[in-house]
């Protein structure tokens, strides 16, 4: 089976190549034009870029979108993180949350995919129990520079400080609830049943 992940993000491409490959499934990676609207959260603009891509190609495909956000800041940056971090940086941000004492944050994540019926499903996962800390860390490899100003609020400490075991469980814990492991779950368990 091939689905078409659709992405600029090349980077992006290959952490969920790895992953649909090792559950068996193959993914191609289509680049194309893909208009964004202006919304609150990774799940309007999701929705709006696969119901687009949908008109365009009749392949099994699914299109990826996420947002941050600070409840103390009325969910802000939402969408607008990229812009943000261009802008602002991470310290900018941390000026921002200065003397704020509600720190929390979360992100949220979004797949939409149509199967070759063009059904669309979608896959939503929030990663909360996170914090703004109060100064930024070292950075954490692959991930975004948000992670070196966010803390786990389970741990009470950024995830740079926390030991191997920690982090090899907060890690699994995280793929195993993310929306790629939710598609290609739903995938297999879909082709399951045509068996």
């Amino acid at each position: 089976m091939m689905i078409h992940f659709i992405t600029g993000n090349s980077e992006k491409f290959k952490d969920a190549r790895r992953h649909f490959y090792s559950c068996g499934i193959n993914l191609k990676q289509t680049i194309m034009f893909v208009p964004e609207i202006q919304a609150e959260h990774a799940n309007e603009v999701c929705k709006k870029k696969a119901e687009y891509v949908s008109e365009e190609i009749n392949h099994p495909f699914f299109v990826e979108d996420s947002s941050f956000h600070i409840p103390a800041l009325k969910e802000f940056p939402g969408v607008y993180v990229k812009y943000v971090l261009e802008t602002l940086g991470t310290e900018g941000l941390l000026k921002v949350m200065s003397g704020i004492k509600n720190r929390e944050c979360y992100f949220r994540s979004c797949i939409c995919y149509y199967n070759e019926k063009k059904e669309k499903h979608e896959f939503t996962f929030i990663r909360d129990n996170l914090y703004l800390t109060e100064k930024p860390y070292r950075s954490i490899h692959g991930w975004s520079q948000l992670w070196n100003i966010i803390g786990l609020s389970d741990y009470g400490k950024h995830f740079s400080e926390l030991n191997p075991l920690q982090v090899s469980a907060l890690e699994d814990k995280w793929r195993k609830e993310n929306p790629f492991t939710q598609l290609t779950d739903f995938i297999r368990e879909v082709n399951q049943d045509d068996v």
